[in-house]
């Protein structure tokens, strides 16, 4: 198993330093070793749609939505359904 704590550490850093293309590598990694957590397909939308990959950040924000929607969070589902929409 990878080491989650030195992947999210790692994706940090890499936004720090303006990599958006890597930290979203690294973010769906995250996404894959964890697939009940929401927040590393949030990351990726984030990161796509400041790199102008519309289309790619609506479905990371929608996958997040349902992760969200899933484990009960539905306000944060909602939430991320309304920066679909906006």
């Amino acid at each position: 198993m990878k080491d989650v704590r030195k992947l999210k550490d790692h994706a940090a850093q890499l936004v720090q330093h303006g990599k958006l293309a890597q930290a979203v590598a690294v973010y769906e990694e995250l996404a894959e070793a964890e697939p009940r957590d929401a927040r590393w397909p949030q990351k990726v939308g984030e990161l796509q749609r400041k790199r102008g990959q519309v289309a790619e950040a609506v479905e990371s924000f929608a996958e997040a939505a349902r992760r969200f929607a899933e484990d009960g969070f539905l306000v944060k589902a909602i939430a991320l359904c309304k920066v679909i929409l906006g």
